[in-house]
This record gives C-alpha cells, sequence and structure tokens, in this order.
C-alpha cells in the first residue's frame, strides 16, 4: 500500500514575508506542456548564481506507472506579491536533472527528493537593495552537521484547508526541529537523509510549497539552508505528524557535481 503522502506542501498558519527577508527564495511555475496555461506551484532556493534546488517531485511524476517530466519551467526570483510588479525578476529554465534514486513510482517513503535547475543567464549576486524590493541573494550552504532549535520556511502555499488556491503573497513561519528518531516513529523510513519540522496544530508547509526552503539562523542571524520541503500528512498542519523535509547537506557531493563548472 503506497502511504498517502502530500508532496504539495504549503505555509498554514505563518506571517506575511517582509520585502527582503528571503532573498534567496525562488517560485517556480511548472508546465507540463509547451502550450499549457495551467501549472504547478513549487518553490526552490537560489543555490548560487546559475541553479536552484528544488525537490525531484516537482520535476518528476508516476502517471500510470510512467515517469513523466514538465515541458518547460518559469522561474521567479525577489517575488513578494504575485499580484503587483515588485521588483521580480522572472526568467525560463534551461534544464534541470533530478536525483538518480528518486523514483515516484516508488513504493513507501519518498527518498532522494532532490534536483538542480539549470538556467541560462547568470544572476548577479548579491544584490541586495535600500528598501528589499528585487533583492536576491544565494542562503549559506549547510556543513555535515545536525542543526536543532527552530527553522524557517517560506514560500507560496496554500494558507487554508479551505481555500484550494495557493498564497499570491510570499508567507513564512517558524517551526521546531524533530528528533529524527521521534519521527522515524511518525514516518518509517525516515532517516539521515531527511529533516522533519512541525508538528505543530494549525502551522504547517502544504500544497505549493513543496521544493521550498527550509533555512536554520545562527546567533548572528547567518542564515544557512539546510533542506526543500518534501512530503508531509495528507491533511496539513495536523498536531503531532511532523512535515519532512530533505535534508541537503546528505546531498552536497551530488549537488555540486551537477552545479561545479555549469
Amino acid at each position: 500500500m503506497r502511504i498517502p503522502l502530500n508532496t504539495s506542501s504549503y505555509i498554514i498558519g505563518g506571517r506575511p514575508a517582509r520585502a527582503g527577508e528571503f532573498p534567496w527564495h525562488a517560485s517556480l511555475s511548472i508546465y507540463p506542456a509547451p502550450q499549457a496555461t495551467s501549472y504547478t506551484v513549487c518553490g526552490g532556493v537560489i543555490w548560487d548564481s546559475n541553479h536552484i534546488v528544488t525537490a525531484s517531485h516537482c520535476l518528476l511524476e508516476c502517471k500510470g506507472g510512467r515517469l513523466h517530466s514538465p515541458a518547460r519551467i518559469e522561474i521567479c526570483v525577489a517575488e513578494l506579491d504575485k499580484n503587483r510588479r515588485d521588483g521580480e525578476i522572472c526568467f525560463p529554465a534551461q534544464s534541470w536533472r533530478t536525483h538518480p534514486g528518486f523514483n515516484p513510482c516508488r513504493q513507501g517513503i519518498i527518498m532522494n527528493d532532490i534536483a538542480v535547475i539549470t538556467f541560462a543567464r547568470p544572476l548577479t549576486l548579491p544584490k541586495i537593495t535600500s528598501n528589499g524590493y528585487g533583492s536576491i541573494s544565494a542562503a549559506c550552504h549547510p556543513a555535515s552537521t545536525e542543526y536543532t532549535g527552530r527553522a524557517v520556511l517560506s514560500g507560496f502555499g496554500r494558507y487554508s484547508m479551505s481555500y484550494q488556491s495557493t498564497s499570491t503573497f510570499l508567507k513564512t513561519i517558524v517551526l521546531p526541529i524533530w528528533d529524527i528518531n521521534k519521527c522515524a516513529q511518525h514516518w518509517r523510513g525516515v532517516g539521515y537523509t531527511h529533516i522533519c519540522v512541525g508538528g505543530v496544530g494549525g502551522q504547517s508547509a502544504c500544497m505549493g510549497d513543496s521544493g521550498g526552503p527550509l533555512v536554520w539562523y545562527d546567533r548572528s542571524g547567518r542564515a544557512t539552508v539546510i533542506g526543500v520541503t518534501s512530503f508531509g500528512p495528507p491533511t496539513c498542519a495536523q498536531a503531532g505528524i511532523p512535515t519532512v523535509f530533505t535534508k541537503i547537506s546528505a546531498f552536497l557531493s551530488w549537488i555540486n557535481q551537477q552545479t561545479f563548472g555549469k
């Protein structure tokens, strides 16, 4: 039996982000066909001037036992409000690579849920403006260590189970990081390649936040991206059940292979 996972996470119970608060956040519009007008919303994190890291399940899905990839991907960075022009930069993806160990047709827990998107024209990083609007920057890359305490999620996903549409405004929420062994009691199969966060009733990631960055701040305020949103319970914001993120530090070698010199 396939575990009922919600792999299109969104933010419930968070607050609106401030201009320039998350300059590393990327918004992805993923189109199934070249001329398609409808699209799937995902998030991502600016890794460097030419790449974004996101979740593989945003880019590869299983339909009828067969793998399907998108026809095109549009990327927006420095986006705060989708209903107005506020300094965002939007451009198409040139190519993308999902992790070879990711298989959405596989039964059980989602593994290796990480991907790299490449774009043709490099971004100028960092670009920090005085009022925050239009600011873009990469978050610091993680070390091979365990992060504890609390982490911060950002995304344009759904903000209520009562509404089917995703948010037009970037939102954020602060959630506790779980001990991985405690998390495994809820999600059998999670391990060193995962990070579990949340479990607070009424506060969660949800549809539209998939692939979005999970960031940890040290005491000086330095932001390190430690995960990308992978999956959670079928009903978002369930008390006592965490959302699961792909642990970026477990895939640094693979990410570097995809991005070095490219």
